[in-house]
């Protein structure tokens, strides 16, 4: 056997056993039941399957789920038919979905910091429970991570080699991303700042690839914008989610709530909200939505303050500093319904991002890993931790950082001579 053919072995290996974990999990859970954003998407992704037109919801249009998953998902069912058979084959193409985010990490942690490392990482991200557990729920994140992930990766091959090509797949995958959840915007911005940034000066090219990639992400995006135009008649650009995210959280009874300030509410449990907006939520969805927008920002006006309790208790929420009874309720958001579960998922990201950070007080470790990737990180981060952060489900677009900086800690450790035993891998 070639050299070429055994440096594929354990990676390869490692990617069977994360199929093997996300398989075995959605054999292990038969029961798996839809109840929150999971229900909605698969409501839609059955009218696309037999119309092949996104459905109405209520008597009217919609565009408050983006479509880039729930296309995906309507071609699932589309195949799969309309019975129980369709959440089975649904969640398994999440699984692949998993296996594909194994990978890009295994190839960003080669690409930065070696094969070692990307060994670990690889290794760590097949055996997280949450990337098993919430991502082979019937939700947008996975797919999301995989886009995200591969936007990085685009830029990161056209710094190293110059071609056109790389910035325009960044910019498909950024908009594909974006059309998935519209935080993606965020990634394209943080990517286009790494690209333009070189120490204290302009990168050579980066204004003009900055422009082709996005350029290319605006192309992907256009035609759903077009079509929120013609059966919306408003400009929305993906969706017009922002209404209930923000009013969700911004309002008197989450700013009161004995669990911690700023968790999300349903509009129900806002009886004052509820009641400014009867007569708009029977009606079309753009107009309500904008209500919404408006009483949110009205109230962070008038509390300003309460902006950094929304922050600081997110904040911990993200980290699974919180009682292990909100860390299962908000596991069962992302579909996880077994405590258990939940709570492997919360020692899990302990364990990892304890990992995280030795790697992040590593010097050498920090140094490879570009700016690039710690800016995707931090807007990411500031898109979720102001609005909303039901872990595990809305960290996911995160934990790949954290897995990251855990495997270089752990290859680090395992060599005993630094973060890798070879240099960075093209």
């Amino acid at each position: 056997m070639g050299r070429a053919r055994r440096q594929w072995i354990v990676p390869g290996s490692i990617l069977v056993v994360a199929l093997a974990t996300r398989v075995a999990y959605v054999l292990a859970t038969p029961g798996y039941t839809m109840l929150h954003d999971d229900h909605a998407y698969d409501r839609l992704a059955l009218g696309i399957a037999r119309t092949g037109a996104y459905p109405d919801v209520g008597g009217h249009a919609t565009a408050y789920r983006p479509p880039g998953f729930t296309y995906m998902l309507g071609a699932v069912y589309a195949l799969a038919g309309s019975g129980h058979a369709r959440v089975v084959a649904g969640r398994m193409v999440q699984a692949l979905v998993g296996v594909v985010i194994v990978a890009l990490l295994g190839a960003l942690a080669a690409r930065l910091l070696g094969r070692r490392a990307a060994i670990c990482t690889m290794l760590l991200a097949a055996l997280y429970v949450p990337l098993i557990a919430a991502g082979t729920s019937l939700l947008s994140e996975p797919l999301t991570v995989a886009l995200e992930l591969g936007a990085v990766l685009a830029v990161l091959a056209w710094r190293q080699e110059g071609r056109l090509r790389w910035v325009v797949a960044a910019g498909a995958l950024g908009g594909a991303m974006a059309l998935c959840r519209t935080n993606g915007f965020v990634v394209i911005l943080a990517l286009a700042v790494g690209m333009v940034l070189a120490g204290r000066r302009v990168r050579p090219g980066a204004l003009k690839a900055v422009a082709v990639m996005a350029l290319t992400a605006a192309a992907v995006v256009a035609p759903w914008t077009v079509r929120n135009a013609v059966v919306l008649h408003a400009f929305i650009p993906v969706s017009d989610e922002l209404g209930g995210t923000l009013a969700g959280t911004y309002n008197p009874v989450s700013a009161h709530d004995p669990a911690g300030p700023g968790f999300w509410r349903l509009l129900d449990q806002i009886p004052q909200y509820e009641t400014e907006t009867r007569t708009l939520a029977a009606g079309p969805e753009y107009p309500f939505q904008q209500k919404l927008v408006h009483l949110a920002l009205q109230y962070a006006e008038h509390h300003p303050l309460y902006t950094l309790d929304v922050a600081w208790w997110n904040t911990k929420r993200l980290l699974g500093f919180n009682s292990l009874s909100l860390s299962r309720f908000t596991a069962s958001v992302a579909g996880i319904t077994s405590p258990a579960v939940a709570d492997a998922g919360v020692f899990s990201f302990w364990v990892v991002g304890a990992m995280a950070l030795v790697g992040l007080f590593q010097r050498g470790i920090r140094r490879q890993i570009p700016a690039l990737v710690w800016l995707v990180a931090a807007f990411l981060f500031l898109s979720i931790v102001f609005v909303n952060s039901e872990a595990p489900r809305l960290r996911l677009p995160l934990d790949p950082f954290v897995l990251l900086l855990a495997g270089a800690a752990l290859a680090s450790i395992t060599s005993r001579a630094g973060p890798s035993t070879r240099g960075p891998q093209r």
